[in-house]
């Protein structure tokens, strides 16, 4: 399961919201007519912390792996004052019983990483209430490949011609 759903996952269950009103960004997004609360989740670009291959002679497999640093913007929003009043609970599901079973099911750690920024302001007139939650997520992506060990290809004849 990806990150993104895993963090959308967890938002929902921890503050008992209906899945539908927490979406992984995409440019189609049409926010909610109603006043209530959704959440966005957006991906930002990935850093690479470190990559790795390793042989296991047990299972004749290249082990590769790669540990990924990735950013994400939790906004939630609402136009009436819900956002503001339960913003917070977003940064308590984080830190969850549930989230931390979630984190060590799927090899991931979830990190709050500032402040919460408040957004209301550049909406201007607008009644429209948004917080921004940063989040950063590590996880390890681990790839197994069969290979054929050196020691199991046939034997080669060497033949002379004219000997």
């Amino acid at each position: 399961m990806e990150p993104d759903i895993i963090l959308c996952d967890i938002i929902a269950q921890e503050m008992s919201l209906d899945p539908t009103r927490i979406v992984v960004y995409s440019e189609n997004f049409k926010a909610p007519s109603d006043p209530e609360i959704y959440i966005i989740v957006r991906k930002n670009p990935s850093r690479v912390i470190g990559s790795n291959r390793s042989f296991d002679p047990d299972t004749d497999e290249e082990i590769k792996s790669v540990v990924l640093n990735e950013t994400y913007d939790v906004e939630i929003s609402s136009k009436n004052r819900t956002a503001q009043e339960r913003y917070y609970e977003v940064i308590m599901a984080l830190t969850s019983v549930y989230s931390q079973q979630m984190q060590e099911e799927h090899n991931i750690r979830i990190f709050r990483t500032s402040d919460v920024q408040d957004l209301t302001l550049i909406e201007g007139a607008s009644s429209l209430r948004r917080y921004l939650i940063p989040v950063i997520i590590d996880r390890v992506e681990i790839k197994r490949t069969a290979i054929t060990p050196i020691t199991s290809f046939p034997q080669t004849e060497v033949v002379i011609n004219g000997s």
